[in-house]
């Protein structure tokens, strides 16, 4: 008999070990720990309240993790144990994910699950979830050396969440989830966050870090006319590659212009995910 337990109610130490070990082969791996999981909890809207993990004789075996914004309900992750799978736990836990998202007056639910994973794939059109689009990892590796022009200056994350608004619209952006202008509200001071001029004229933001083995790209835009996508991602490509010898960025759609921008950038694509959706009311 299984038994479902808020995600509040259970060891956070718990919850770690259990969405890790489910994930560690999969083609985007989960490396949680305390420190991460946290930031994720509050920078994409995780509800303790509503994700929950369930345990077979007091081990836990499964999980769904649940974010909520406004009447739109993402599925951060969800999985259960190698040992367990086959047996129809894994649709009895999408089956109490959608009923509690309903419950929330939750218009639709939306996830991204690797292109490559077409067993993942199956199981979601199972459940009534359709693509609607593609997303794209990229990675850039240094070749030469090439100086930034513009001027980067240190700011907060609620100054670009202003401006990351500003381009949602003026360049017609349709973000995913992660670069959704509240989700780099929400970061607060886990990222450089930096704007970005031209003789002391605001020309674009990006907001970026770093770890051991390279850097990384959270976003970035224009917000000029004399400014385009190309020439800011040129300038912060040369900026960053100043730092490691490799940028990556993950999960841009292909219909963002930022994704048009990296590939005339020579940026290339290491991983595809499919966005879907699964409308509820």
């Amino acid at each position: 008999m299984f038994v479902y337990k808020p995600l509040k109610e259970v060891s956070i130490s718990v919850v770690i070990e259990l969405v890790n070990e489910v994930f560690k082969d999969y083609v985007i791996p989960v490396n949680w720990n305390l420190e991460t999981f946290e930031k994720d909890v509050k920078e994409n809207s995780i509800s303790l309240e509503d994700s929950f993990v369930v345990f077979s004789d007091k081990e836990p075996v499964g999980f769904s993790i649940i974010s909520l914004r406004k009447d739109i309900g993402r599925i951060d992750s969800i999985g259960v144990k190698k040992e367990y799978r086959g047996e129809g736990l894994a649709s009895e836990v999408m089956y109490r994910t959608i009923e509690t998202l309903k419950w929330k007056d939750i218009t639709r639910i939306i996830l991204e699950v690797a292109e490559s994973d077409e067993r993942s794939i199956k199981y979601y059109k199972k459940h009534g979830f359709r693509i609607i689009r593609k997303l794209n990892s990229f990675v850039v590796e240094k070749k030469e050396n090439r100086r930034n022009q513009f001027e980067y200056e240190s700011t907060k994350s609620d100054v670009v969440y202003e401006l990351a608004t500003q381009a949602k619209f003026e360049l017609g952006r349709n973000p995913n989830w992660q670069r959704e202008p509240i989700t780099i509200k929400l970061s607060e001071n886990r990222y450089n966050y930096e704007t970005i001029k031209i003789n002391g004229k605001l020309i674009g933001y990006v907001v970026w870090g770093f770890n051991k083995d390279n850097a990384y790209i959270v976003d970035a835009a224009p917000l000029d006319k004399y400014c385009s996508y190309d020439e800011l991602i040129k300038d912060i490509t040369s900026k960053l590659l100043e730092i490691k010898e490799r940028i990556i960025l993950v999960s841009v759609p292909e219909d963002d212009p930022l994704n048009k921008a990296l590939l005339n950038n020579g940026y290339s694509v290491f991983i595809k995910q499919n966005e879907m959706e699964r409308k509820l009311h």
